[in-house]
């Protein structure tokens, strides 16, 4: 309920906070997630960290989807959208074997490889607010 929620209204927190802000929030808060998940033995934050992860990941795919339709020609949009899924799979594929394992020497691995991607999404793949202002001016 809560992520069909934020999904119909995620465009007014972007028109308010401003994309570059709102991606790096829905990055960052399952950034935190994961580091609960790897760090307490508490039932009632692990299913607080959970839910984190699991709304904020999933309300923000309208964000990203629109941030690459505004970034990709029109011509050319459903060539690249379908290359960038099948990348995507192929990098998801990588990173359930590598987490697999991980997982079969230490049981939370799997939260910790997690915590390193997200992380490293964090600090190197961030978004300028510049470029996307100057890609919204068309």
């Amino acid at each position: 309920i809560v992520t069909f929620f934020l999904q119909r209204h995620i465009h007014q927190l972007e028109e308010k906070i401003g994309m570059e802000r709102l991606i790096f929030i829905t990055s960052f808060l399952p950034f935190i997630g994961y580091f609960i998940l790897g760090f307490t033995s508490s039932l009632v934050l692990s299913l607080i960290a959970i839910y984190l992860v699991f709304i904020l990941s999933v309300s923000r795919r309208p964000l990203i989807s629109d941030y690459m339709n505004s970034h990709i020609e029109s011509s050319n949009r459903a060539t690249a959208l379908s290359l960038q899924s099948m990348l995507g799979g192929t990098v998801q594929i990588v990173a359930m074997l590598i987490t697999a394992y991980f997982t079969s020497f230490y049981q939370y691995a799997g939260i910790y490889v997690a915590l390193v991607m997200v992380g490293i999404g964090l600090l190197f793949f961030r978004l300028d607010e510049n470029h996307v202002a100057q890609v919204n001016d068309f």
